[in-house]
């Protein structure tokens, strides 16, 4: 049987324009991870702009309980929808496994993240706070997963299709 070399040159642009399409519409194509670090940042960010908002509109101390309170409402409400959308998101993919590549990347930013959760909590509530100390520590958890997904999503988007 013999190949013809054009034809051959054209299934082969083919398979790679099929593979860069299949990646964009893909798990893999970091939108999630990006998203889970969006939300990681105003997650904290929540914590240092809520009690202030809270103390402005109600004419409270800063320290009087409610700003922490919503805070923490804000986080929960954040991470729910933010949960619904991923479970929407994962249902609506024409391509539907998740291949990490690397998962021990994921698994060391999980007990990064909360290492850097926990520290930065601790020396935020029970030492001295600078202002916007929460802001700072959502950016150090939230980077090494914005970083991730935006590797994912430059990989996705530069393979040819």
């Amino acid at each position: 049987m013999e190949v013809n070399p054009k034809q051959a040159v054209e299934s082969l642009r083919a398979i790679e324009q099929a593979k860069g399409v299949v990646s964009r519409h893909s798990e893999n194509s970091g939108m999630i991870q990006l998203v889970w670090g969006v939300v990681v940042l105003l997650g904290m960010i929540g914590f240092d702009v809520f009690p202030r908002l809270v103390a402005w509109l109600f004419g409270l101390k800063v320290s009087a309980g409610m700003g922490p309170v919503a805070a923490a409402l804000f986080l929960v409400l954040l991470a729910a929808g933010t949960s619904l959308w991923t479970i929407w998101y994962r249902s609506h993919r024409p391509v539907k496994p998740l291949k990490i590549e690397n998962k021990a990347l994921f698994i060391l930013w999980g007990f990064y993240h909360s290492a850097v959760i926990f520290l930065g909590t601790l020396f935020g509530v029970f030492l001295s706070r600078p202002p916007f100390w929460f802001t700072l520590v959502g950016v150090l958890s939230a980077a090494p997963l914005l970083i991730i997904g935006w590797r994912m999503r430059q990989r996705a988007y530069t393979q040819e299709g």
